[in-house]
């Protein structure tokens, strides 16, 4: 039983696919491993069963202070609730075609053009998953001429600011979700002042007050007991401030820096986070190259070549595996968790022939896919990069 495309925004032909084979997801990836960074080193996870795929995130309690009498009447508190993530599944698919004088003709080198063509699709396929996982910000469903697109990486690391309202030390934010303890951390936008009482990039901690407003602490225990008159003295709100528990730290078009890239694995491990992968452009991964923290410089016994490279760096906060990526754009740079990351097939990768009707074969790579991050405040960004 053959498969049929109806013409669309999204498909350029009407086919009847024949012949369907075996799934091709670990031939794409094989074709080009050093392009298919993320659809390599991302588990394999829990098959998509619908066009749009949900996930449960545990919202873990920050410590506190637990101390009570020997002798004790036992109570219990309201855990906060799980939250829910979702992801769509993209279609993807490249096809191309050979006429039967092409596939005819001999030439040297390839003994068949409809193999070197499928060949080269297969590599444009992969190239355009891992397009997709990188690069993509959020996600959409499909509507009328609008395609389905997944979330990807961009779509679950990224800004997640709060603007607020202060007075008298108080801060309110409508439904702020936070919980005492919890670390935030405050920027500005185009334009914006920062918050009177408190600095960019410093880590302050939620004494809650209610449902829609908290008080701000320098540290967790001052959090926890709330004391009076140990709260950050915030006196205005500033222009265009913000409140947020995302990991990213925006260097304004700043060149990168040892300081800033440890200023966001501090934020990543500070959330219980831990450093494994960083996904860089190879001008910034060349950058890296040039700190002298960790750098390694050796010479090949039989050469008089020096090699002068940092693939690992060790900081206060983990030790990376630093990884230039041809996709990853200059102004952006990702340090992830990797066990909270996988792929979900909705349909595995497949390739296979077009029924005949012309001088001419016709062939199809296609994919549905989708991808979860089942811990996006384990994982931090550097963004606007110079």
């Amino acid at each position: 039983m053959g498969i049929t495309y109806t013409a669309g925004t999204s498909q350029s032909a009407t086919t009847t696919a024949i012949g369907q084979v075996a799934d091709w997801s670990n031939i794409i990836t094989n074709i080009d491993p050093e392009t298919t960074i993320l659809f390599n080193r991302y588990k394999n996870g829990e098959k998509a069963t619908d066009m749009e795929t949900n996930w449960q995130l545990e919202n873990l309690q920050p410590p506190g202070d637990n101390a009570h009498a020997e002798k004790v009447d036992y109570t219990s508190e309201a855990t906060p609730p799980r939250s829910r993530m979702s992801n769509y599944v993209q279609h993807l698919y490249n096809s191309f075609y050979v006429t039967d004088a092409q596939e005819n003709r001999k030439l040297y080198g390839v003994p068949s053009e409809v193999g070197r063509q499928r060949r080269n699709a297969a590599k444009k396929h992969s190239a355009d998953i891992e397009y997709a996982m990188l690069k993509n910000g959020i996600g959409n469903i499909e509507s009328g001429a609008t395609v389905a697109r997944m979330t990807g990486v961009r779509g679950f690391v990224k800004r997640e600011g709060k603007s607020f309202t202060v007075a008298s030390k108080t801060l309110t934010v409508a439904g702020h979700g936070y919980q005492t303890g919890d670390i935030v951390h405050f920027y500005i936008g185009s334009g914006g002042t920062m918050a009177t009482g408190v600095k960019a990039d410093t880590r302050y901690f939620v004494g809650v007050l209610t449902a829609d407003t908290f008080k701000i602490y320098s540290n967790i225990d001052k959090a926890i007991k709330q004391a009076s008159s140990t709260e950050v003295n915030i006196t205005a709100a500033g222009t265009t401030c913000y409140v947020t528990k995302d990991n990213i730290v925006d260097l304004g078009d700043a060149a990168l820096s040892e300081t800033s890239f440890n200023m966001a694995m501090q934020k990543q491990y500070d959330r219980g986070g831990v450093s494994h992968f960083v996904i860089a452009s190879p001008g910034r991964k060349a950058d890296m190259s040039q700190w002298t923290a960790g750098q390694l410089s050796t010479r090949d016994g039989n050469s008089e070549k020096l090699k002068r490279v940092v693939s690992w760096y060790t900081s206060d906060f983990g030790e990376v595996e630093l990884v230039p990526h041809r996709l990853q754009d200059d102004d952006r740079i990702d340090i992830q968790e990797l066990q909270y990351w996988e792929k979900a097939p909705y349909i595995a990768t497949k390739s296979f022939p077009i029924a005949k009707k012309g001088s001419y074969v016709e062939h199809v790579i296609e994919t549905y896919m989708t991808m979860r991050c089942r811990a996006p405040l384990a994982n931090a960004a550097l963004i606007n990069v110079g």
